[in-house]
């Protein structure tokens, strides 16, 4: 079966993740996922196991001694898929300048420049209705076609290549329960990038601020000199926080805060602050920002009416994987024995893979081969997916070499 084949397959199951839910994993669609991935792995003949807290993993038995055990890593699970869960997926070769939808969305060379000499190219999008899945689906393809190629060709000689499918990454919860030590792996690569050639080991520290403002209320008639309203000091308080330190204006090495979560009446307001830096230094200097802005507007109402809790979240995989680099040069080999230029930009959010090296599995990110995750827009490049199967199969021969 082609890794094509393979996507189609998982893009009719929705997998969509509840951050509501406590159980793990929290969709139903995720348990039929990993199941029927348990399935298609014993169906080549590999011993697989499906674990409670929701993942599966698998082996494929080194046939040659003294080499490192490899691991490839996939989440099953999506951000919400509108429209009930309903992906309709469309093929379109692409005319090299746009694909356009009916509900007036469009893919250009403008916003995505990384399509320029693609013309004639299969791509695979959605009416612009709802994600399409790639992220990360397309990885889970690519890893299965992988498995189903050694199989299929014992003569070739490898490690122990070791497979896992998560569970709930896009919540934050995708290595939540993971025994990395049970697992046995040495190193691993999750596949949950996007444009060919990516290879990522730098990620955000990250983290998040709660931010709970007690206000004074009074009758709007007599409300001067007592009235404090909860919202208006949260505009303040807002207002502290420089624009040009937002997702929507930083690229790169460049952090942010960002508030992605506001509500409030007169007597109490709250907001949920993401911050985001690469370096825990500066990561913590910005948490040192924070509280300098609640400073100010306490001083300004002269009460402290502005509290703040921090919750940190992730660390940079950096810190761990700079001892291990060699899995770096792997992959950049990797990609130039099949004629991909490695593209080496840092990961804007949060991996499997940041996690797992922490807990002593060191573990960058490779791409799928498409774009756009998270949006209705999002693509996949046919020809690049078949190159990253091509990829993680010379990482495998590199490592058994």
């Amino acid at each position: 079966m082609s890794a094509l084949e393979r996507f189609l397959r998982y893009v009719e199951i929705d997998t969509s993740s509840d951050k509501e839910v406590k159980t793990k994993p929290t969709s139903k669609g995720q348990v039929k996922l990993l199941q029927l991935l348990k399935k298609e792995l014993e169906d080549l003949g590999l011993v697989a196991v499906y674990h409670e807290n929701g993942y599966v993993t698998a082996k494929i038995p080194a046939n040659v001694t003294g080499k490192k055990k490899v691991a490839f890593l996939a989440h099953v699970d999506t951000v919400k898929v509108e429209n009930g869960g309903k992906v309709n997926v469309r093929k379109v070769i692409f005319d090299g300048e746009s694909i356009k939808y009916d509900n007036g969305l469009e893919i250009n060379l403008n916003t995505n420049p990384e399509l320029e000499g693609r013309a004639g190219e299969e791509i695979i999008v959605t009416d612009g209705k709802t994600i399409l899945g790639k992220d990360d689906k397309a990885g889970i393809a690519e890893i299965m076609t992988m498995a189903e190629y050694f199989v299929n060709n014992p003569d070739v000689l490898h490690g122990d290549v070791m497979i896992a499918f998560t569970s709930d990454e896009e919540i934050s919860r995708g290595v939540e329960g993971f025994d990395a030590q049970e697992f046995g792996a040495d190193v691993g690569y999750t596949l949950d990038g996007g444009v060919l050639g990516e290879v990522e080991y730098h990620n955000f520290c990250g983290g998040n601020a709660i931010i709970t403002i007690t206000g004074v209320p009074a009758h709007t008639g007599y409300a001067k000199n007592i009235m404090i309203n909860a919202i208006n000091v949260l505009g303040d308080f807002m207002a502290c926080f420089p624009e040009s330190e937002r997702p929507s204006t930083t690229e790169g090495f460049e952090g942010f805060y960002h508030f992605y979560k506001v509500e409030g009446s007169m007597s109490t307001a709250f907001a949920e602050i993401m911050i985001r830096d690469f370096f825990i230094d500066t990561y913590e200097k910005r948490k040192q920002f924070v509280l300098s802005c609640v400073e100010k507007i306490n001083a300004k109402y002269g009460k402290n009416i502005v509290e703040c809790e921090f919750i940190d979240k992730t660390k940079n995989m950096y810190e761990v994987v700079k001892d291990h680099m060699y899995i770096v040069e792997i992959a950049r080999k990797a990609y130039e024995l099949n004629g991909i230029n490695p593209i080496e930009d840092p990961v804007r959010g949060g991996t499997d893979g940041a996690r797992l090296s922490f807990m002593g599995l060191p573990c960058p990110n490779l791409a799928t081969g498409g774009n756009n995750a998270h949006s209705n827009i999002e693509y996949l490049i046919v020809s690049d997916m078949n190159k990253m199967v091509d990829v993680i199969i010379s990482i495998v021969k590199l490592f058994a070499e």
